[in-house]
């Protein structure tokens, strides 16, 4: 959740079909965040099987085959459809290598979300270092009152309801107020908050989790695999030797694919080709391939 940045910075180099299709940039950046926002729905009835985790860890291709169909009748949907395409197609490039790192550095499930949520949070600050900005002066290009949440929040309601969830256009639009409360709670223009939260995480790991959301002046440069060191997606024997550089090109190359897929499919009236659209988000892998945590 806190690769905010990253996930609209794959989505801008990624934005030639959205561009092309005349939609709304402010629906489809925000899409690019994807269900991040639905882990605020109804958060404290639903935060241990949430929305937000329902849609990262199952049934993928039919969440992007309800979207297409939602999008076909409420063209005005169109733009987050294609950005939600793009968080997906990053997820499932970076979340394998990620989930390697944070299974070899914490011996406990919190552990283990810490370094999750460090690393995340690091790669924000090094991708847009790479564009010469800090990543504490960096902002959105889109406010949430920019975004047409009548489309969203209807959208949500069909594909929650395809999947046997009954749910509510007023409840999605709080879960958006929720994250965008988030996404403030976790930009610290000083590194001030961070750096204090870190420091309490000497007293109890639950500050140093909490810490773990706001980004830091001096990342881990470890979690870049700059030396290009062997990791493997859990629960097959794929191996990579790829650092997030090379990631970040391939996330970039698989959104570009999938949007103009996803374009196309919904000019066309076909449907998605499955191969393509059920890549586990946490896994990398075809659906029911490999293990997952989240």
């Amino acid at each position: 959740m806190p690769t905010a940045y990253t996930h609209q910075l794959i989505a801008e180099d990624a934005s030639g079909a959205a561009k092309e299709a005349g939609v709304r940039l402010a629906d489809y950046y925000f899409g690019a965040q994807g269900a991040d926002p639905l882990f605020f729905y109804r958060f404290v009835v639903m935060r241990k099987n949430n929305p937000g985790r329902m849609l990262h860890t199952c049934g993928i291709y039919d969440t992007f085959s309800s979207m297409l169909d939602y999008a076909r009748s409420r063209p005005e949907a169109l733009g987050y459809a294609l950005g939600y395409v793009t968080h997906c197609a990053a997820d499932s490039v970076f979340h394998p290598y990620v989930y390697y790192r944070a299974y070899n550095c914490g011996a406990t499930r919190l552990m283990r979300s810490i370094c999750h949520t460090q690393d995340e949070s690091d790669f924000d600050t090094h991708f847009l270092a790479r564009r010469g900005t800090e990543v504490n002066r960096y902002r959105l290009p889109y406010l949430r009152k920019d975004i047409d949440l009548g489309a969203v929040s209807g959208l949500y309601v069909r594909v929650l309801s395809d999947k046997g969830v009954e749910a509510t256009e007023a409840a999605v639009r709080k879960a958006v107020r929720g994250w965008f409360r988030f996404l403030f709670f976790t930009t610290d223009r000083h590194f001030v908050r961070g750096t204090v939260l870190r420091g309490l995480g000497r007293i109890s790991k639950r500050f140093r989790h909490l810490g773990a959301l706001l980004r830091r002046k001096n990342i881990d440069r470890s979690c870049l695999n700059e030396e290009h060191a062997p990791w493997n997606y859990r629960g097959s024997d794929i191996t990579s030797t790829d650092g997030v550089d090379e990631l970040y090109v391939k996330a970039v190359e698989r959104a570009k694919a999938m949007t103009e897929k996803f374009l196309e499919c919904w000019r066309s009236g076909e449907p998605l080709p499955r191969e393509e659209f059920c890549l586990g988000l946490l896994t990398g892998l075809p659906e029911g391939g490999g293990e997952s945590e989240k």
